[in-house]
């Protein structure tokens, strides 16, 4: 018992990182409002996720919050008691007795910018470290690994096939495809949009990475054994499927199309005629009007 009292989650899964529906003082939904007994408050997050501002039915601002890089609470404004400030959208959870943050699986300090207890992973050489010291590009939802912020789709595959990415290596980049092979997860910067899953006819089942208003950018997809999907981040994005014949698969097949290479081989300016067509480019590659690769 705090100054906030006992609480009861309820979550909208079983894992530590799904979305909270409601804790015995509100109802929310997550990433857009919440509801305290007939009140109900919309959220205002930056690209980060942080609510830096809640505002009422009528439309008018209520209460405002800014933090700095690592979450450490600046200046504020009202008195509604959310808990879901810093990295809100993404899960984070704010205790306003300690100041500490539930990450998933650990409880962070942003004062120091480190967990309170070490990675039960053990992921990296830092186990108590937060995002690798980088905060303004990373997050860490589950208190075990941090990846990129949610508007860089990231994909990671565990599986046994092969998947194929399509997305940006670079902001305001032509998009091209990635070829992922097991235990491959597409590079830093690289922003997937789309993720292709291997049929047992050789063909692939498409995915459009996408985040549900109001974020605007992409998902965070780990591929499992068995082709199995999971978000990360599945209270702000979703995965939603192309259809055959569609528009969007149009204008997948004719990246594919458009000469291909495999992550992590060295590639000439031009790739030889021997090269065949279905390998997939690296990140930092694409084609020129006149066909030639163009690779940074």
């Amino acid at each position: 018992m705090d100054s906030t009292g006992t609480r009861t989650y309820l979550r909208d899964g079983a894992d530590v990182t799904d979305p909270v529906l409601s804790d015995g003082a509100a109802v929310y939904t997550p990433g857009i409002s919440e509801r305290r007994s007939s009140t109900n408050k919309f959220y205002h997050p930056d690209r980060l996720g942080t609510t830096e501002r809640l505002t009422d039915t009528s439309e008018s601002t209520t209460d405002t919050r800014q933090y700095d890089a690592f979450g450490l609470l600046t200046s504020s404004s009202g008195s509604t008691p959310t808990p879901f400030g810093f990295a809100g959208a993404l899960g984070y959870q704010e205790d306003p007795d300690s100041g500490l943050k539930l990450l998933g699986h650990r409880y962070y300090d942003p004062s120091t910018g480190r967990f309170l207890t070490r990675d039960p992973i053990k992921n990296g050489r830092n186990w108590y470290g937060y995002c690798g010291n980088n905060s303004t590009k990373f997050a860490d939802p589950s208190g075990l690994w941090w990846w990129p912020q949610p508007w860089q789709g990231d994909v990671e595959n565990r599986s046994n096939n092969d998947v194929i990415v399509i997305g940006e290596p670079a902001f305001a980049c032509p998009q091209i495809a990635v070829l992922l092979r097991p235990g491959q997860q597409d590079p830093p910067n690289f922003d997937s949009d789309d993720l292709g899953i291997p049929r047992e006819d050789g063909t692939y089942r498409w995915y459009h990475l996408e985040i549900h208003f109001p974020y605007f950018s992409s998902a965070d997809v780990i591929v499992g054994e068995g082709a199995a999907l999971r978000l990360r981040n599945g209270f702000t994005s979703r995965l939603v499927p192309i259809v055959e014949g569609s528009a969007e698969h149009g204008r997948i097949e004719r990246i594919i199309n458009g000469g291909l290479w495999p992550i992590g081989i060295p590639i000439p300016p031009d790739p030889p005629p021997h090269i065949p067509p279905n390998l997939f480019p690296p990140v930092g590659s694409f084609r020129k009007p006149d066909g030639s690769l163009v690779w940074h």
